[in-house]
């Protein structure tokens, strides 16, 4: 979870209630400062049910877009790893949720490129894990 999606979630967390919104990630600043920051994990440590984070790719075509989507759904041991920090942690917990409906951002790419709706080389310029798609890059 990155500092983005935190700060999309956090205003609609703290209202029970659920929120989205797209940011320019390259432009984006905390609207807390570091002092803040202990207090605003304990409270998304709480409220976080769920998180989505969306990508829209060219198609394969060239004529359109898709969209590919992360998602992490609220296990028992998240809010703990979101206290803590611990974000590298989330990664496992996304695999492990596979049969609850979480999925990397990776395999979505995958599937996309193995479905022919993107390209080898616009999942590669996406992905975390380069090297998966290196080879039809």
């Amino acid at each position: 979870m990155n500092r983005t999606t935190r700060s999309v979630l956090r205003p609609g967390s703290d209202l029970s209630r659920f929120t989205s919104g797209t940011l320019p990630t390259d432009q984006y600043r905390p609207p807390w400062s570091l002092g803040q920051w202990p207090a605003q994990l304990q409270l998304e440590a709480k409220s976080v049910a769920a998180i989505v984070s969306q990508l829209l790719l060219r198609t394969a075509d060239g004529r359109g877009r898709c969209a590919v989507n992360e998602i992490l759904l609220k296990t028992s041991g998240l809010p703990n790893i979101i206290r803590e920090g611990n974000t590298p942690m989330i990664t496992t917990i996304i695999q492990g949720g596979r049969a609850q409906g979480m999925q990397l951002m990776d395999d979505a790419l995958m599937a996309l490129v193995e479905q022919g709706r993107i390209t080898p080389r616009e999942a590669y310029t996406k992905a975390s894990n380069k090297a998966r798609f290196e080879e039809g890059a």
